[in-house]
């Protein structure tokens, strides 16, 4: 073989061996179940598997937000007010991602995740005003920053087992360190490093692995491109030609079948939320995310 081929077998075979690494070490995840009376509630899946991880057997952790839902067009239920009632915590991200959490309780019941993460500014702002990307769970940094509140928030809560919070952290941290290595190691090889995105929600993620993003699909997350924005994304992908094409499996992408039929484009599925089958963990999400980037701008 030549050496790109060696150099990609090498690659495969890392990304191979995090994934079974990661199964290990996280574990197989158990069939989540809503506790009758989550002692903590969190929106989003990826935030919720960080607090999952480090409250141990310590608190329950419920999840509103079903998994394959998108945040962005979700309308809470009546459980979800049922069971914010009967917690004790709201961990939520902010922005536009959940302030939908905010029609079921009181703002100053509600804990933004925010208080250590690194912000990026936003692409344009947007009409509640928002100026910086809300989406940064998907920088593993962001992850560690998120995951350091989160256990001052329940030493706080629970001061008696604040050593076991910030044990349980440790290990998250290591877990997070070893991935970013690996992820790392696996982008290093691309060669075409430009993508298109289903929404703005990749602009951390695009960072911290040096990709550049060129266009993105949705003008507006839930909302169906225009036809004159539709033909201004086709345009921008026949110039700039990206490596690849990503859509999400929270979003329809039944316009993508026009973007297939205008453009010779591979095209590969990112996810931002997790929680379905082989993304049951924030790093698994992440690993199936760093290897489907790979897989599709390698054309594999």
């Amino acid at each position: 073989m030549n050496k790109r081929a060696w150099l990609l077998l090498g690659v495969t075979i890392t990304l191979i061996f995090l994934t079974f690494l990661a199964f290990m070490r996280v574990g197989i995840p158990k069939p989540r179940r809503q506790p009758a009376h989550p002692d903590v509630v969190v929106t989003i899946f990826p935030v919720y598997d960080i607090a999952r991880q480090i409250a141990g057997d310590k608190f329950e952790v419920g999840l509103l937000l079903p998994a394959g839902a998108s945040p962005h067009t979700y309308e809470p239920a009546p459980s979800d007010a049922k069971a914010i009632a009967d917690s004790s915590m709201v961990l939520a991200v902010g922005g536009q991602i959940d302030n939908w959490v905010m029609s079921l309780t009181d703002e100053s019941q509600v804990t933004m995740l925010d208080k250590y993460v690194t912000k990026l500014p936003a692409s344009e702002e947007n009409e509640e005003g928002v100026t910086y990307d809300p989406h940064y769970w998907l920088s593993t940094d962001n992850a560690l920053a998120i995951g350091r509140q989160i256990t001052e928030e329940f030493s706080q809560l629970d001061p008696k087992n604040s050593d076991y919070y910030f044990e349980q952290y440790e290990f998250f941290r290591s877990e997070i360190l070893a991935l970013q290595k690996s992820m790392q190691s696996a982008t290093n090889s691309l060669s075409n490093r430009k993508i298109a995105t289903f929404h703005n929600a990749w602009q951390y993620f695009a960072v911290e692995n040096n990709l550049e993003i060129v266009a993105v699909f949705e003008e507006f997350p839930g909302k169906a491109p225009t036809p004159l924005y539709l033909a201004n994304f086709i345009d921008t992908i026949k110039a700039q030609l990206p490596g690849a094409v990503f859509t999400e499996p929270q979003f329809s992408d039944r316009q993508l079948n026009t973007l297939r039929q205008a453009a010779d484009v591979n095209i590969g599925i990112l996810d931002p939320i997790g929680g379905l089958p082989g993304r049951e963990s924030y790093q698994q999400l992440m690993l199936y995310n760093v290897n489907e980037l790979v897989a599709k701008l390698n054309h594999e």
